[in-house]
């Protein structure tokens, strides 16, 4: 019988739970996702001992998924989860084959597939989830304040729009684990980017996300997203029912604005813009334009890197002008995002990469989960009704519960 070689390991298909059980019992980092408007799961786990930073470009990027908190100048806090090991869906969508010769062979595959046989050792899970500053929520009152002091600052000409936010914290029914839950988002969001993703000491992290940040395929098909305005959709499911208000068409306007100054910074004028239009997304429906480029027509190889560096934040998740609405955010919010409007995505795998916008997210606290929700801010806003609009948000998660 021929031995395994060292450069070889064993294959064989593992489901979901035994994949991210072995990550968190050999305290690795992992990643899954669902691309928007597609089925299929895909996962990664990263087989180092520590998560690695990435400050690099995307184009020179080895594959792997990134994550980025709100505040993140320069990309100098991104956090990259590498490809070492590489889950490959299989017809039934419910297994996976791990495909470690897209990866790294080494001393520690053999470990994870031992560690993927045995249940997840709930005392693993602590390492995960690291303590937190972040005590209080913004109850109603407090949003509302803010929002009226918005309201204040648009009436000065600050800024034109600010996009506060919340969280609401949900304690855990007996029985539930997060690994059915992420399942269950799998299959309730079609129309959404699903992920979630687990580093030691930094946290796991769950949502729905709508909003495409950037995306490049085959290096050279840039696209993004503007992405704004919110309604719940009808009772009758057809979006052409959906009646925009004025401040729903000028919020998303506003974000439309934003990526074509983008553009103009870097003297971009050749792209193709489309919309805006209704979309779905959970139970809620927005307004979306896109915009695509040929990079290869324009010769600008680098256009996902620069574009990053000026979409992030967008408008659609702190403000426009971005400097003072920042600044307002910064100083009235009272919390820490964290990772809830930064950006996430994968990186060069599969001859693309896809980077979303971090909405509908939460956090997944020892014994809790935090909840996030934001709400544009313009000058023909009413308080009450972007708290509302911060609820609905939630719902795309509390459903989870």
């Amino acid at each position: 019988m021929k031995e395994k070689s060292s450069t070889e390991t064993e294959i064989r298909e593992l489901h979901i739970k035994e994949i991210i059980s072995g990550a968190i019992n050999g305290k690795k980092s992992f990643a899954f996702w669902k691309k928007q408007g597609q089925s299929q799961l895909h996962g990664i786990v990263d087989l180092g001992e520590q998560p690695s930073t990435d400050k690099g470009d995307l184009e020179e990027a080895s594959p792997g998924f990134v994550v980025s908190p709100f505040l993140n100048e320069g990309r100098k806090k991104n956090i990259k989860i590498n490809a070492d090991l590489v889950f490959i869906p299989t017809d039934n969508n419910s297994c996976f084959q791990a495909n470690p010769a897209v990866g790294v062979i080494n001393e520690h595959t053999d470990s994870f597939i031992k560690d993927s046989s045995e249940p997840l050792d709930p005392a693993s899970l602590e390492s995960y989830f690291p303590t937190t500053g972040n005590t209080t929520s913004s109850e109603k009152a407090q949003f509302i304040d803010i929002v009226n002091k918005a309201k204040e600052n648009i009436k000065a000409e600050v800024f034109h729009k600010v996009v506060p936010s919340r969280f609401s914290e949900v304690y855990y029914p007996t029985g539930w684990d997060f690994i059915s839950a992420f399942e269950r988002l799998h299959q309730l969001y079609p129309n959404a980017f699903v992920y979630v993703f687990g580093i030691p000491g930094v946290g796991i992290w769950m949502g729905a996300t709508p909003e495409l940040l950037l995306s490049i395929v085959d290096g050279r098909w840039f696209k993004s997203v503007a992405l704004a305005g919110t309604q719940k959709i009808p009772e009758s499911g057809d979006l052409s029912q959906v009646a925009w208000t004025q401040k729903e068409i000028e919020e998303q306007a506003l974000v439309c604005r934003y990526i074509i100054n983008c553009f103009k910074k870097i003297r971009l004028r050749e792209y193709e813009e489309k919309g805006p239009k209704s979309v779905k997304a959970g139970n809620l429906a927005h307004l979306k334009t896109e915009f695509y480029v040929d990079m290869e027509a324009v010769n600008f190889p680098q256009l996902g890197s620069v574009m990053l560096d000026l979409l992030h934040p967008t408008s659609a998740v702190c403000g426009m002008p971005l400097e003072p609405s920042l600044q307002f955010l910064k100083e009235f919010e009272g919390f820490d995002r964290e990772f809830y409007t930064g950006y996430l995505g994968p990186v060069n795998m599969q001859g693309s990469t896809q980077l979303y916008v971090n909405l509908r997210s939460m956090k997944l606290l020892s014994d809790r989960a935090r909840l996030f929700a934001g709400a544009g801010v313009t000058e023909d806003s009413i308080a009450e009704k972007e708290f509302e609009e911060t609820e609905l948000k939630l719902q795309t998660l509390m459903c989870l519960f």
